[in-house]
């Protein structure tokens, strides 16, 4: 099964090259603009215009085999309007989306604005985060990952969550890590009200960025529902008249 990954915020698809789950996963790092070998192109102006660039990358990957959506922090939010893009597109939905490091939908930050947040302030709360190193904190070459973090948080807060009666109708995967400092585990566990079908909570250990420290953990949540439920959902799939009982648990 193909495994679609999204970039974090001030992140690129070199995140997910190394990765390899398992040999029955593809993992496919989906490309966003304004960075990486794309550095020069026109950053984004909203969530939904990323979304409906991914929309393109994978259609054009996706054929008559199931694939999954993977998507961390921004990158999972970018997922939930990717979603709404294939639907209203009626393109082919995904099997399962794994939404990680990120609260519900609804919820809004309330710190200061972007344009009141200086670079020296970023780059702590990027050390914060986890996603550079504090030794590196003062290397110049990160001015441009700065510039590009600011872009993509730009776009988180400007973003408007919109109440809709069409819930996500996959399996939707959670996970959220137990010492995160942006994403409530409250938080994140309340995705289910935005599912129909199967819904999964996992808590693992860690900060935002856990899986920069280990991916073992990751791996055997992406292999468990992308291998070891695929014959399930097929099963799901040929007796669609019958009724699931959807669940959640926490590891």
């Amino acid at each position: 099964m193909k495994l679609f990954c999204i970039p974090y915020a001030g992140g690129n698809e070199k995140a997910y090259r190394e990765w390899n789950p398992d040999k029955n996963i593809e993992v496919i790092p989906l490309k966003l603009r304004g960075r990486s070998d794309q550095l020069m192109q026109r950053p984004y102006s909203s969530l939904r215009e990323a979304a409906e660039d991914c929309f393109i990358q994978i259609m054009d990957r996706v054929d008559d085999e199931p694939y999954a959506i993977f998507g961390h922090s921004m990158g999972a939010m970018i997922a939930y309007e990717l979603y709404s893009v294939i639907r209203d597109c009626f393109g082919k939905m995904p099997e399962v989306m794994f939404l990680s490091g990120v609260n519900e939908p609804a919820y809004r930050y309330k710190g200061k604005s972007l344009d009141k947040i200086s670079d020296e302030e970023l780059m702590r709360y990027m050390v914060k985060l986890g996603s550079i190193p504090k030794e590196y904190s003062q290397n110049m070459i990160l001015q441009n990952y700065i510039q590009t973090f600011r872009n993509d948080l730009k776009l988180l807060e400007d973003w408007k969550f919109q109440k809709s009666e069409n819930l996500i109708k996959c399996d939707v995967v959670v996970i959220c890590a137990k010492n995160d400092p942006v994403v409530s585990i409250s938080g994140a566990k309340k995705w289910e009200k935005y599912t129909s079908d199967s819904f999964k909570f996992y808590k693992v250990k860690g900060n935002h960025f856990y899986f920069m420290s280990g991916t073992e953990e990751l791996f055997s949540i992406l292999k468990e529902n992308m291998v070891s439920s695929d014959e399930s959902r097929k099963f799901k799939r040929n007796n669609s008249n019958m009724e699931f009982k959807r669940y959640s648990y926490i590891k």
